[in-house]
């Protein structure tokens, strides 16, 4: 099994989970999720799975990888961690809190929600 890690806005990141990858022994690429090549970056790296890290420096930049893992999880259909309800909801007050709203008016389990991938 290969693991894609896709570069971010943060090199410090992209290197500490490239290092536990080599502590671990696993098999690993970077893949450049932000470059004008993006989809061919991430069909020809041959991975089964995909690390993706986020990012609270700025909306513009959290928005930008929120829409390129959305459309790698639920239009390509590789697997990414952590999921993509978990990506969009970390570090954004306006998705939580609408969470929040929905799990106390009894609209659904937020733990389905987090387990389930979307689909369309």
């Amino acid at each position: 099994m290969k693991i894609g890690i896709f570069k971010g806005f943060s090199s410090a990141q992209t290197k500490l989970a490239a290092d536990a990858c080599k502590d671990l022994g696993i098999e690993y690429e970077i893949v450049d999720i932000l470059s004008s090549d993006w989809i061919d970056n991430i069909k020809q790296s041959g991975c089964d799975g995909f690390y993706c890290m986020s990012t609270c420096a700025s909306i513009e930049k959290k928005q930008i990888l929120d829409e390129r893992y959305f459309f790698v999880s639920q239009l390509m259909r590789y697997p990414i961690y952590p999921n993509y309800l978990g990506l969009f909801i970390h570090e954004n007050k306006r998705n939580m809190a609408m969470f929040g709203i929905i799990k106390k008016m009894s609209l659904c389990s937020i733990k389905n929600m987090m387990s389930y991938p979307l689909s369309y």
